[in-house]
This record gives C-alpha cells, structure tokens and sequence, in this order.
C-alpha cells in the first residue's frame, strides 16, 4: 500500500487559543506526552520517511508551526528532498520576513474563522483578526499561494458566504471547509460550536455556488455523516471520509517523533525514529480501526456505509471511548 500525505506537528505550542481546538494535548487531564524535536532530528524524520514511504506531501502543523523559529530551515528542507511543504497556520505570525523565508518552497494552509472581527476573535480567544488579514497580504504580496480554513461551527456558520468571499478577493486560490470535529477538549463547549444540520447544509449549498461562480475549488475534509446531510448532491466539492489507514490515509508524527494513524487521534502507535514505518502500521489498533462499524450505522444502507464509515473514528475514540461509538456529531447534531 502507497501511502502519500503526512502530517508533521511541528510544535505543541500555541498563540492562540480556539474554542474549537481537537489537539489531543489541549483537553482537560491529558495525559498526552509532551516533547519538541530538534532540527537535525526533524530532518532525520523527513529522510526517514522519504526512504520508508512514498511521501510526496508534508503538512507542517502544530500547535502553531511558526513558533518554531527554525520554519524556513525545515521547509527549504523539505522542499530541497522534492517533497511538497503545506503549511497549516492560524494566520498571526504570517510577518514579512517569515513569508519571505518560505513562500518560495511552500503553500498556506490559513484560518480564516469570519469576516466578522468580533467572531473571529471569539473563536480563536484572542484580538488577532487584523494580524490574520495582514498576514494574507503578506503572503499575496509575496506571490505565495493560500487555502483559506473555514471551520464551521454554530457561531460563525452564518458568516461564511461573505468570509469566502473576503478570502477569494485576498487571493485565496482553494476553499477548506471543515465542520467542527469534536474532541475531548472541545466537547464541553459543543452546545455552543455545533452548527444545526440547516447550517451545514445551508453552508454547502452557499459553497457550491461560490465554487462556481468564482471557479474555486472547495473541499470538505471533515468527514459530513450522509445520514445527516445528503453530500451527494453536491457536485464541486470534495468531500472527505474517515481514511481509517487506507491509501488516502494522512498518518501523523506528533511533536515528539510518535506516529499517529491522524491528527485528530491521542492513540500513539509506536515511535517513529526508532521504528520503521511498515511495522508500525501493523499494531493491532490500525486493523481494528479498519475493522469496526459504529453498532449505530450497522443498518444504514450500503451505499452511506461505503460513504462514510461510522464518520470520524478518532472523535469517537477520545469522546465516547471506543471505536464502536458513531462520530459524536451524529448523537449531538439530531438533538
């Protein structure tokens, strides 16, 4: 099995605060182990991978990846093993000099929560809404290519036509929807984030419009359970699902050289710089991803089956604790 894309989390930290964080790190009593790697150390991890895996894709995320100051190095890196570089970002430290050092190599991954100052700032728990926009031009200016983040949530759902649209005229040249993913750190606030099911879907048909009047592409890569909403008839956007180890599979190495089957999961698989990655992926957790359906969706119809998978298996994990629970927004989202 060819296994392309992977997530480095660069760092734990971060400046900002966002009621809707999944980080494993950031829920109440975590138990999550802390660590940071050395440079020389993360670039013995991208040859690793290299030699290991058919990567042609790194995500640099976080925590916040431009608290490393060592980003540029890491990128340049990166991009000089002719791998390609994303940048997941909150938009704040998107400065001059740190767009400078890795435009060239790399492509932006920027959340962008409203158009509104107030709601943005609510959402990320801090006044940064000004830094974002400054820190978009810097990349436009700069010839650098963006992907706005939209994370959708109750708050800033009805927002999200106008902050598209504030985001295509910065020079956004793609459209990244993501539902809140539910987490044992954001659950306690998931009254307050979890849009309505008429949110969503008002959203999706608001983005398929967009996509074709602007001609921008628009994915979804949080799974959307199609029990809840019909994702089917939406035809110019791109919907993820649950890879659950598969091909499409984005497996993550955390801050401290572990591997992880995601991002969004706390399981641990073994460590990476000790172990190889064809050995790691045959811990008994990844087959047992693979194997179980939520006792939920046991009588969904084969084809909503095939489309979904039970929804996000890592949420399941950290809210409910165990695998054999459906995705928390299915139980939340039709109360």
């Amino acid at each position: 099995m060819s296994f392309k894309t992977f997530v480095l989390e660069l760092t734990q930290q971060c400046n900002n605060c966002c009621l809707y964080c999944y980080n494993p790190w950031r829920a109440p009593k975590s138990t999550y182990p802390p660590g940071e790697l050395k440079t020389n150390e993360i670039k013995n991890i991208i040859d690793k991978l290299q030699s290991e895996t058919d990567v042609n894709s790194i995500a640099l995320s976080g925590g916040e990846p431009f608290l490393r100051p060592d980003i540029g190095e890491i990128v340049t890196y990166i991009h000089e093993k002719g791998i390609y570089p994303v940048i997941i970002t909150n938009g704040t430290l998107l400065t001059r000099e740190n767009v400078q050092v890795t435009s060239d190599a790399a492509s932006y991954e920027i959340s962008l929560l409203s158009y509104k100052k107030n709601v943005h700032n609510f959402l990320a728990q801090r006044d940064v809404f000004d830094q974002v926009i400054n820190g978009i031009t810097n990349v436009a200016e700069n010839n650098g290519n963006f992907i706005a983040a939209f994370v959708a949530t109750k708050l800033n759902s009805p927002d999200l036509r106008k902050t598209i649209e504030l985001a295509i005229a910065l020079g956004a040249v793609g459209i990244m929807y993501n539902r809140v993913n539910l987490s044992a750190n954001n659950i306690r606030y998931a009254d307050q984030l979890l849009p309505t099911l008429s949110m969503i879907q008002e959203n999706l048909e608001d983005l398929e419009s967009l996509s074709d009047e602007y001609s921008i592409p628009v994915a979804s890569s949080v799974p959307i359970p199609p029990c809840l909403v019909d994702t089917r008839k939406f035809k110019r956007i791109k919907f993820s699902v649950c890879p659950r180890g598969g091909e499409d599979s984005y497996f993550t190495i955390d801050s401290s050289g572990k591997l992880k089957m995601c991002n969004h999961t706390s399981i641990i698989l073994g460590d990476f710089r000790t172990e190889r990655f064809s050995e790691l992926i045959k811990n008994p957790y990844v087959q047992q991803v693979k194997d179980t359906l939520p006792k939920e969706c046991i009588n969904c119809s084969e084809e909503l089956k095939k489309i979904c998978f039970g929804g996000c298996r890592a949420a399941a994990q950290v809210c409910y604790g165990s695998l054999d629970s459906v995705d928390p927004i299915v139980n939340l989202a039709r109360k």
